[in-house]
């Protein structure tokens, strides 16, 4: 029986060695299920300190992948059929607002709950993240000598 520990340069130079693709795609994954946490806080204040109708705004809210960077976007959608763009106005608030004639269409007061929902998970998600990416890669890891495995 023989048995092989791998130490951090090993695991490091297995990662150098992978396509640029298949990095992204690990490390997109440990991005995701670290920012799946924010994601339900943030839904659940919403939920709470909404107190209108916002149905477009609670179904946009997502998280969506960067195509440039490797990282994520946590929030209310606007694109591909979302309807989330006003989701600032509750958290910011807005100033009276009037229109060119003159009438007056009120203000929104701010609410804080995407912010506030934010800074309160961020902590725990920064600490997460080494944890989520190690299992990503070992997951890859798994995947990978299987499929060879069947070769």
């Amino acid at each position: 029986m023989k048995v092989e520990i791998f130490g951090i340069t090993e695991l490091n130079e297995l990662f150098d060695e992978l396509k640029n693709s298949q990095k992204k795609g690990i490390i997109l994954n440990a991005f995701k299920k670290v920012g799946r946490p924010i994601l339900n806080a943030i839904k659940q204040a919403a939920k709470t300190t909404l107190n209108k109708k916002t149905g477009n705004l609670m179904s946009s809210f997502g998280i969506v992948s960067l195509n440039s960077k490797n990282g994520i976007k946590i929030g209310a959608r606007k694109t591909e059929g979302y309807k989330g763009f006003h989701g600032h106005f509750f958290d910011a608030g807005t100033q009276e607002r009037k229109t060119k004639k003159g009438y007056k269409r009120g203000a929104i007061k701010a609410t804080h709950y995407f912010s506030d929902a934010v800074k309160s998970n961020s902590d725990t998600a920064i600490n997460e993240f080494q944890n989520e990416l190690d299992k990503s890669f070992s997951s890859f890891v798994l995947k990978f000598n299987a499929k060879n495995k069947t070769k």
